[in-house]
């Protein structure tokens, strides 16, 4: 057990943690949380698949005209555009049937 000190009570932390916290929106964090996981999960892909090409284990044929950093952003905006139509489609489907 740890060592207490004298004159405190061990449950004055816990209290004062519940009542000094404020409550998270759980959904639009949630919401938030999960983007930046597809996100990662994409970026992740890509550095993965890029360490491949530079070490020669598969082919790189690159695009006339556009850079990899522009691909990169094509890219993850088209992941995004795909996130957020996904969930207005779902927001759709949960606010017709309240």
């Amino acid at each position: 057990m740890w060592p207490r000190r004298r004159g405190s009570h061990p449950d004055c932390g816990g209290v004062a943690v519940l009542a000094l916290s404020m409550k998270l929106p759980l959904r639009p964090f949630f919401r938030v949380a999960g983007m930046l996981i597809f996100y990662l999960g994409f970026t992740f892909g890509a550095a993965g698949l890029h360490s491949l090409q530079v070490a020669g284990a598969i082919p790189s044929t690159p695009i006339a005209g556009l850079s990899s950093h522009s691909m990169a952003l094509l890219l993850g905006a088209l992941a995004i555009w795909m996130i957020l139509r996904a969930s207005q489609r779902r927001a759709g489907r949960l606010g017709a049937g309240a």
